[in-house]
């Protein structure tokens, strides 16, 4: 028992008990989760959600006050943080999904129901077809994996590498 204690002390590794009782070990995984990642775009998003709807509240509107400008600005670049983690995402669950076509529609009704609050918060209008929500964006792209795949699995691997 002394020796087992030892051999497991500070080791990038985990003891589980596997089928039949039999010790195995499993590498811990370093870096950040699925979740994780999830979090960090969603607090991404809401700083360039609030660039244009809380911080003139707290600041003003005025461009020229310096503090509510570079608030709007900083809350602004911090957002763009969110397009390679979400786009990364997109990716990855567009190679483990089971079905493409539910992961799709999911994403096409998540874009259709953000976009109201989309509207609201940026044209102060209900409907408004001047800007459309970032999950719009997300869905265009899944439409262009799917298709990029279904070229792949149609003609040669080369078309796919042409076509993108």
């Amino acid at each position: 028992m002394e020796g087992y204690a030892e051999q497991g002390a500070r080791t990038d590794s985990t003891d589980q008990i596997g089928f039949g009782g039999a010790r195995r070990n499993r590498k811990k995984r370093r870096g950040l989760t699925v979740f994780q990642l999830k979090v960090i775009g969603a607090v991404a998003l809401a700083l360039s959600a609030g660039s244009t709807t809380i911080v003139p509240l707290f600041f003003g509107s005025d461009t020229n006050n310096m503090t509510s400008l570079t608030a709007m600005v900083l809350s602004e670049v911090v957002s763009w943080f969110a397009i390679p983690i979400y786009a990364w995402l997109l990716v990855q669950g567009f190679r483990e999904t089971h079905s493409r076509v539910a992961y799709g529609l999911q994403l096409f009704i998540l874009a259709v129901v953000c976009e109201v609050p989309y509207d609201i918060a940026t044209s102060h209008k209900a409907f408004d077809l001047g800007s459309q929500n970032p999950v719009f964006g997300l869905f265009v792209a899944f439409v262009v994996l799917a298709a990029l795949d279904w070229v792949a699995s149609r003609y040669q691997k080369a078309m796919k590498v042409l076509l993108s």
